[in-house]
């Protein structure tokens, strides 16, 4: 069943430490850990964005309006033939095949938006929104051959990634470890300039149940978000990423040319999990696609939290006397403040005369966590109920 709705957010139970906490506290605890969660989860919302590319693959043969399936050798090792590229069964099946060739070892299929690499060929290319293909990954996952889904973006053989980069959304790579997929970028060519960088990505064990997910990719200006089943799994703002060695040109943001579509199978001995090729290779395999869309739009709240900011401090240059203009004090462990010490000295600093207003106190290394978000209520609450805690102490 196709569909592009958001899947439902699954919460495990919560197990609070024992505080000693009335059970209307401890519930309230609960309610708002589960809210911190869910918000923790949040999915993406495409319903201000605008489709301006879709196929569902309904018919019974690939639609050439959209659509090429090029016939050439890959990675020295494969070769694409369009024959592999079928639709069927309301998907596009891309074939990946062992041949009798030593050195084209396997028979591979893709598809793209653009005929010939010419870009007055181009059926379909789009700067920045959102880019999405709901597929099944081939079944032979840690085999020399890998499945993608990715975008070309103005000239990938110039140096800066501004005008040119290949943007590889989906890679099928497992090596070894949990299943997982990978995010790469590359740039300057594929010669001895070319350069490129990965991002890391969150787990996602659900690639090992076989069935179809969504790779997504949300693009604009200032930032790449990945997307799978509709949620965030990694981001990057494309700065000063890649090597440095010999000359060669680090990442200089995202791209600000448009980009047209791939899906593809490719083998290569360096992709599985050695360098040469497997003993008992995989005879037959497939990258099944059902969808591919893509939009317009953008995410601000995405866009906001990726733009850098610099901040330069001359330490050698006074300005004057260090007033105290804060107005909170900080501490390392927040177990201590709801402890008999911890109160009485909360409640000592609650008594400073000389201080301008009400202060606040914060436990350090709290907000990096769930947990450290509940414990900073927790801490809340007991100042609250504390014994001869100065009233001008902020809770």
């Amino acid at each position: 069943m196709k569909t592009s709705g958001i899947a439902a957010l699954k919460m495990t139970d919560m197990h609070l430490p024992d505080l000693r906490l009335p059970d209307s506290l401890r519930r309230l605890l609960v309610v708002i850990a589960t809210l911190l969660a869910t918000a923790a989860q949040a999915q993406l919302d495409l319903s201000t964005f605008k489709l301006t590319f879709s196929d569902e693959f309904d018919g019974d043969k690939l639609d050439t309006t959209k659509w090429q399936a090029p016939e050439m050798p890959r990675q020295g090792s494969c070769r694409w033939v369009a024959s592999l590229a079928t639709v069927r069964d309301g998907a596009l099946h891309l074939g990946i095949r062992l041949s009798d060739d030593p050195v084209l070892r396997y028979d591979c299929a893709a598809v793209r938006t653009r005929k010939d690499y010419d870009p007055k060929q181009t059926m379909f290319a789009q700067r920045y929104g959102y880019f999405e293909a709901r597929a099944k990954l081939p079944k032979n996952m840690k085999s020399d051959y890998w499945a993608a889904f990715w975008m070309m973006c103005g000239n990938v053989n110039n140096a800066d990634t501004r005008t040119g980069i290949e943007t590889d959304i989906m890679e099928s790579f497992q090596q070894a470890g949990e299943p997982h997929y990978g995010m790469a970028f590359h740039w300057n060519g594929y010669g001895k300039e070319h350069n490129s960088t990965g991002v890391k990505l969150a787990p996602t064990p659900e690639l090992a149940d076989g069935e179809f997910h969504r790779f997504g990719l949300y693009w604009d200006e200032h930032v790449y978000v990945a997307f799978f089943d509709g949620r965030e799994v990694g981001r990057t703002n494309l700065l000063g990423l890649g090597s440095k060695d010999k000359g060669k040109t680090p990442s200089k943001g995202p791209c600000q040319k448009p980009g047209y579509l791939k899906l593809s199978c490719e083998a290569a001995a360096w992709a599985g999990a050695t360098n040469q090729w497997e003993k008992d290779p995989a005879k037959e395999d497939e990258f099944v696609v059902d969808s591919v869309r893509a939009y317009e739009g953008t995410l601000p709240a995405l866009v906001a939290q990726a733009i850098p900011v610099q901040i330069q401090i001359d330490a050698a240059k006074p300005t004057g006397p260090l007033k105290p203009i804060w107005r909170f004090f900080g501490a390392d462990e927040p177990n201590y403040a709801y402890m008999k010490h911890g109160s009485e000295l909360l409640g000592e600093l609650g008594e400073l005369k000389k201080w301008p207003a009400p202060w606040s106190g914060t436990d350090h290394q709290c907000s990096s966590s769930l947990l450290g978000l509940i414990l900073m209520l927790v801490v809340s609450l007991t100042l609250s109920n504390a014994a001869e805690v100065s009233s001008s102490v902020a809770r």
